[in-house]
C-alpha cells in the first residue's frame, strides 16, 4: 500500500512480550511475508535473553536464515542426539536434514520436532512456503505444523493489500474454490480475514490445544495501519485468534501494536 506518514513503533515491546510467550514454547510459523525474517528476530531475542532456543523448518529454508549453530545430520536420532550434546555450549542451534543442490536446506519430520519438545527452552519452526509472496492459502499438504506446537502465528504481509491475487497471493488459483477470489480480483481487508478464518486457510491444521496469533507484518505508513487495523476488526469476535500483532520486522523495533481478541 501507497502511504507516507510513518507510523510509531512500540519501543518497549518486544517480540516475547507481543507473542505472549510462556516459559516453554513450540512455536510454528505459517502463511507469508516475512516468517523467516521473525523466525530470526525472535530466535535472536530470546538468545540474547539466554534462554535456549532451536530454530528449525518441516518445510525448506535458506542457508543465509541457518542463524546460530547448524546442524545438518539426515539420521533423526543423530540429530537428536547432536541436538542435545550441542546445547550444552550453544544457545542457539538451526536444525536440518539435508541440502538441496539450490542451497536450501530441508527440515527433520513432524515426529522428530515432536521429540525435540524439551530440548531447549524455546522450539521455532517455519512451517510452511509462501514463495516471497505477502499472503497464502494452502495446498492439501500445507502447512506441515507439529503436533507439540503449543503457539501458531499466521503472517500476512500488509503490502498484498490492493494487489490483484494473481500478483500476490500465493496459490491463488485454489482461493477461488476456498473463499470465491478469482485471480484478477483485489485484495482487500476482508480477504485477508477470510483467509485468516477459513478452516481451509492460513492457519489450516493448527493442533487443537494451540493457542493462534495472526501476525500483520511490513506496516510502513498509516494507511496501511489503517489497513492493519480493518483486518483486525474483522478477526474480532472469532475465537480462531487470541490476538493480533501488527508490526515491520525490519525495523529494530519491529512491533506496531499488539490487539487483545
Amino acid at each position: 500500500m501507497a502511504g507516507h506518514k510513518t507510523v510509531n513503533t512500540l519501543r518497549n515491546v518486544n517480540l516475547t512480550t507481543a507473542l505472549g510467550l510462556a516459559t516453554r514454547e513450540i512455536i510454528s510459523l505459517v502463511g507469508g511475508g516475512g516468517k523467516s525474517t521473525l523466525m530470526q528476530k525472535l530466535a535472536g531475542e530470546l538468545e540474547h535473553a539466554r534462554q535456549p532456543v532451536i530454530t528449525t523448518t518441516t518445510t525448506h529454508i535458506l542457508l543465509s536464515q541457518a542463524t546460530g549453530y547448524l546442524i545438518l545430520e539426515d539420521k533423526p536420532e543423530t540429530l537428536l542426539a547432536r541436538a542435545g550434546q550441542a546445547l550444552a555450549n550453544h544457545p542457539h542451534l538451526t536444525l536440518a536434514c539435508s541440502q538441496k543442490d539450490s542451497g536450501k536446506l530441508s527440515g527433520p519430520d513432524t515426529a522428530t520436532i515432536n521429540k525435540l519438545a524439551g530440548f531447549a527452552d524455546y522450539i521455532i519452526i517455519e512451517a510452511d512456503g509462501a514463495n516471497q509472496k505477502p499472503v497464502k492459502i494452502p495446498s492439501a499438504t500445507e502447512p506441515v505444523i507439529a503436533g507439540s506446537t503449543t503457539l501458531v502465528v499466521a503472517m500476512v504481509g500488509i503490502d498484498c493489500l490492493g494487489q490483484p491475487a494473481n500478483r500476490s497471493l500465493f496459490r491463488h488459483e485454489i482461493a477461488a474454490d476456498v473463499i470465491g477470489i478469482a485471480p484478477d480480483d483485489t485484495i482487500t481487508p476482508q480477504v485477508v480475514a477470510d483467509l485468516l478464518l477459513h478452516p481451509r486457510g492460513i492457519a489450516k491444521g493448527s493442533p487443537a490445544g494451540a493457542r493462534i496469533i495472526a501476525f500483520i507484518n511490513k506496516i510502513e505508513s498509516d494507511e496501511d495501519l489503517s489497513g492493519a487495523l480493518d483486518i483486525a476488526r474483522r478477526l474480532s469476535g472469532h475465537s480462531i485468534f487470541s490476538r493480533v500483532i501488527m508490526g515491520t520486522l525490519r525495523n529494530a523495533n519491529p512491533v506496531i501494536g499488539v490487539i487483545q481478541l
